[in-house]
Formats: C-alpha cells, sequence, structure tokens
C-alpha cells in the first residue's frame, strides 16, 4: 500500500532546527537511542514533545490525532529503513551501500519530523505568562507531562503487542534520571534541584 503525503510538507522548519541542534548533544543522543532499543519508544515523538513544550503546547490531548497522521509512514518507511540498515554487514562488497540507506533513512525520519510539524498546527499554546519565572515553571511542567504522556502510549502500545494469554510484562516509564536530563537539554539554566522536584511531584501523583 502507498502512503500518501501532503502536497504542503515543509521539510526544514523549526522542529527539525530543534531537532538537529539537541542531537548534537552526545548524552542526550544516547538516552534517546537507549530509550528506543529498550523501551520501544520513538525518537522523533520524544523530540517532538520536547519541543511542543518548549512552544508551550500540550500533547497528551492530540495524541491520537498526531499518530494517525504519522503512523503510516513511520511503519511503512521508516521502520523499515531502520531494519535494512541495523542488517548491513560492517564490511560490505559494496561500501556505498550502507551510507545511501543511512541518508535515506534520515530523509524519511525528516519526512516524518514534517508531518509532526504540520500536526503541531492545529495544537494551541497555552496562555502566554509575561513573569519570567512563572513562564519558565510553566514550559517545564508542560514539557514534563509532554514526555510522560509520549512514554505511557508507547509502553501500552508495546506491551498490547507482546502480551500473550498467560503473561502481562509491565514496561517501565521513562526514569526520573532520563526525564531529568532530556529536561535540561532544553532548558539547560533551570536548576537540577526544581526540575527534579518537579518530577517527583508528577510521577507521585500518577
Amino acid at each position: 500500500m502507498t502512503t500518501q503525503l501532503p502536497d504542503d510538507l515543509q521539510l526544514d522548519n523549526d522542529f527539525w532546527q530543534f531537532s538537529l541542534s539537541l542531537w548534537q548533544d552526545k548524552k542526550t543522543q544516547e538516552v534517546l537511542l537507549r530509550l528506543q532499543d529498550t523501551q520501544f519508544l520513538r525518537v522523533n515523538l520524544l523530540l517532538y514533545s520536547m519541543w511542543l513544550g518548549i512552544e508551550k503546547k500540550q500533547f497528551a490531548t492530540h495524541l491520537l490525532s498526531t499518530l494517525e497522521a504519522t503512523e503510516g509512514w513511520h511503519q511503512q518507511v521508516v521502520e523499515p529503513l531502520r531494519k535494512v540498515r541495523k542488517a548491513l554487514p560492517l564490511q560490505s562488497p559494496s561500501p556505498l551501500l550502507k551510507p545511501q540507506v543511512q541518508n535515506s533513512e534520515l530523509l524519511a525520519e525528516q519526512i516524518e519530523q514534517s508531518l509532526l510539524f504540520n500536526c503541531a498546527r492545529s495544537i494551541p499554546a497555552t496562555a502566554l505568562i509575561t513573569n519570567s519565572t512563572q513562564s519558565v515553571d510553566n514550559t517545564l511542567a508542560i514539557l514534563l507531562k509532554n514526555l510522560l504522556a509520549c512514554a505511557a502510549h508507547a509502553q501500552s502500545i508495546k506491551q498490547l503487542s507482546t502480551m500473550n494469554h498467560n503473561q502481562k510484562k509491565k514496561y517501565n516509564t521513562l526514569s526520573p534520571s532520563d526525564l531529568l536530563l532530556l529536561v535540561q537539554a532544553c532548558l539547560p539554566a533551570h536548576p537540577a534541584s526544581h526540575i527534579s522536584a518537579c518530577i517527583d511531584s508528577l510521577t507521585t501523583s500518577q
């Protein structure tokens, strides 16, 4: 089945630039890839959650519509390209093959991000707060709630696809240390103690 894409995709957009900037941080990159490989979380959705937080846009109520707009492209194009890239041997008879697959995978990821960027246009931002301290606190809360909503959804999908009749395996959500690192990547000037306190408040209330 051919995947249909909108005609108005903007490949180079604010979300893509945010992701490229964040990807330069090796610790953040390592955490995102580990969460993808071990917790089955989509890196682009995690990045999207983070970017929406910076934009003061809440993700939870728009999660389903976002997935409906991006799941086909992700499952039919991004995931297969990733599997091909991982399956290629380190030593190949054609040394150009792996770089070409990697470039194709990156472009597919960029298209997925442009689909996500399109979805963000319909998500309203919260009311602007003039007090700078309150504004940062508001961004922090939205950012954390976005990440937790993204993680909870992806975890539930993985549970449904792997459970059998005799066993239901519960997957861990994002750990406090992972949340702290991801938030610090977005708000590097914000005190770690304040971020941790906000994480504790949100995670213990769930």
